[in-house]
C-alpha cells in the first residue's frame, strides 16, 4: 500500500509538470512580449477589408489565416499590408540580419521569421514570432531564455521550409545545405532547438503529424514519418506528395507531382488503404493544388478558376493567383490584393 501511495504521488507530480510545460508553452512562449487583452472582436469579411499594394517585384507573397494581413518580399525587406487598415509596414531587422525565409501560423495573427545573420566567418540563423496586429517581433528562446538559433557550417545555408501545428507546439524547420542535403531541426515541447535529422538527401516537403507530433516529410517520391527512435514509410503508400495537414488528418497527392489523379488524407499511423480519399477529374501538378488548414481541397484550373474539390463548385478570380486559406482566395491584380471571399 505504501508504493502504491508513493507511486501515485510520483504520478500526480509528473503530470503537474507536464501540463505547466504544456501551459507555458501557449500562454507565455507564444505571447511572450505581448500584453493581453480582452475585448470583443467583430468577425469581418476578407472581400470587406481594404485593398493594399503589391509590387510587381514581390516574392513569396502569404496571406495571414483570416486575410487581415498580407507578407512579402521587396528588395529584400519583409513588407506587411494590413487590410483592416489598408497600409503597409516594414518590419525591422538588425543591420546585421537578413530575411530568410517566413510562414503564417494557421490560427493566429503571427508570422514566424527566419533571419540569417550577414556575417560569413559565423553564420547563424535566429527565429523570431511577429504579431501583425501588434507590430511586435518577439525572439525565439527556451525556457531559461536561451535564444533557439541555428549554427550553419556555411554562410549559403538557408531554411527551405516550415511545419508547424499549434495543437502539438511543435516546430520542424528544413536547412537546404550544399549538394541537395538538408539538416532538419526541430524546437520542442520545452521550446528548446534540436537537430533530429542529418545530411539528409532529396528531401523536399516538411510536415508534422498533428495527432503526434511527429515529423513527416517526402523523400525522393517517399513519404516518411521520424517517430526520433526510427523512420518509416507510410503503409500502403508507394509514391507521393505532402500536401500539409488539418486538425487530425495527414493530406498526400498520390503519384508522380506533375501528374497527380487522387489525394489521400487521414492518421498517419494507419494504412492508408483506410484513408479518405479524393478523386480529381483531370491529372494536374501539385503546384495547382491548394489545402487550407481547416481542411479544404482546390484545384487551380487554366480558365482562372478555382475548383472545390469537396462541393465541385468553381470560384472565378482575377489577375494573379498568390494564395488561398479557409478565408478567402489571394489575387494581384494592377498592383493591388484581391480577396474572394470562400462560402
Amino acid at each position: 500500500m505504501k508504493k502504491l501511495r508513493t507511486f501515485l504521488i510520483w504520478t500526480v507530480i509528473a503530470l503537474i509538470i507536464e501540463n505547466g510545460v504544456f501551459l507555458y508553452f501557449e500562454k507565455v512562449y507564444l505571447v511572450q512580449g505581448s500584453s493581453i487583452k480582452a475585448e470583443k472582436v467583430e468577425k469581418r469579411k476578407a472581400s470587406d477589408m481594404k485593398d493594399v499594394s503589391i509590387p510587381s517585384e514581390a516574392k513569396d507573397v502569404k496571406m495571414s489565416h483570416d486575410g487581415s494581413y498580407i507578407s512579402y518580399l521587396e528588395d529584400g525587406a519583409l513588407k506587411i499590408g494590413d487590410r483592416t487598415k489598408g497600409t503597409v509596414k516594414t518590419v525591422k531587422v538588425a543591420d546585421y540580419m537578413s530575411i530568410n525565409y517566413t510562414k503564417w501560423v494557421t490560427d493566429g495573427n503571427f508570422l514566424i521569421i527566419a533571419e540569417k545573420t550577414k556575417d560569413a566567418k559565423k553564420p547563424y540563423i535566429g527565429f523570431y514570432k511577429y504579431d501583425a496586429v501588434r507590430d511586435d517581433k518577439t525572439e525565439l528562446t527556451d525556457l531559461d531564455l536561451h535564444k533557439d538559433i541555428i549554427n550553419l557550417s556555411s554562410s549559403k545555408d538557408n531554411i527551405q521550409d516550415m511545419a508547424f501545428a499549434t495543437s502539438s507546439n511543435v516546430m520542424y524547420f528544413k536547412l537546404g545545405k550544399t549538394s541537395d542535403r538538408c539538416d532538419i531541426y526541430k524546437i520542442n515541447v520545452m521550446s528548446q532547438m534540436e537537430k533530429v535529422k542529418t545530411n539528409l538527401q532529396g528531401i523536399d516537403t516538411i510536415e508534422v503529424d498533428p495527432v503526434n507530433a511527429n515529423l513527416i516529410y517526402e523523400q525522393s517520391g517517399m513519404v516518411k514519418i521520424n517517430t526520433g527512435s526510427k523512420q518509416t514509410r507510410i503503409k500502403n503508400l508507394s509514391e507521393g506528395n505532402v500536401l500539409g495537414h488539418s486538425d487530425s488528418s495527414v493530406f498526400i497527392a498520390k503519384g508522380k507531382s506533375d501528374s497527380i489523379s487522387e489525394i489521400v488524407y487521414g492518421d498517419v499511423e494507419k494504412p492508408t488503404s483506410s484513408w479518405q480519399r479524393i478523386s480529381l477529374d483531370n491529372k494536374t501538378s501539385t503546384k495547382n493544388i491548394f489545402l487550407t488548414s481547416g481542411g479544404r481541397v482546390f484545384v487551380n484550373n487554366s480558365n482562372k478558376t478555382l475548383t472545390d474539390l469537396t462541393s465541385k463548385k468553381n470560384i472565378k478570380y482575377e489577375g494573379t493567383l498568390l494564395d488561398v486559406n479557409d478565408r478567402g482566395i489571394l489575387c494581384e491584380v494592377d498592383g493591388q490584393s484581391k480577396v474572394v471571399e470562400l462560402e
